[in-house]
């Protein structure tokens, strides 16, 4: 599986087995929730793949802000976020199962979120 720009997937937490969702309640907090496909998750965690001097964006199809995150120092639990301009991130696939693709901060290695895939993410950027 290879992911592609142009192609809209769900973000999954491969750990916790939960989608990566757009928070309803301020439309810019990043949320894991379980999986339901409900309205309310239709557009709010689907993210479309945007590839530029070789980094990845991720633009909510819901309100069009890009996967950020919050402002503060780099370091592991910084809270994702909903952003107004394209935020840059690496993509590379997981060493240990080749349908899991590892998304990061350029540079920033030990800052990771996991993305299943294939268009319309079901597994870590997957279909």
């Amino acid at each position: 599986m290879s992911i592609q720009a142009g192609n809209r997937y769900h973000i999954v937490n491969v750990k916790s087995d939960t989608a990566l969702d757009l928070s309803g309640t301020d439309n810019v907090s990043i949320i894991g929730w379980e999986k339901h496909n409900g309205d309310n998750q239709k557009a709010s965690r689907v993210w479309e793949l945007e590839h530029e001097n070789n980094q990845w964006t991720f633009r909510n199809v819901g309100n069009g802000k890009y996967l950020g995150i919050a402002e503060g120092d780099l370091e592991n639990g910084l809270a994702l976020r909903a952003v107004d301009n394209p935020f840059a991130w690496d993509i590379f696939p997981d060493h240990n199962d080749n349908s899991v693709y590892r998304c990061v901060l350029p540079l920033m290695r030990f800052l990771s979120v996991a993305i299943y895939g294939a268009p319309f993410f079901e597994s870590f950027f997957g279909s």
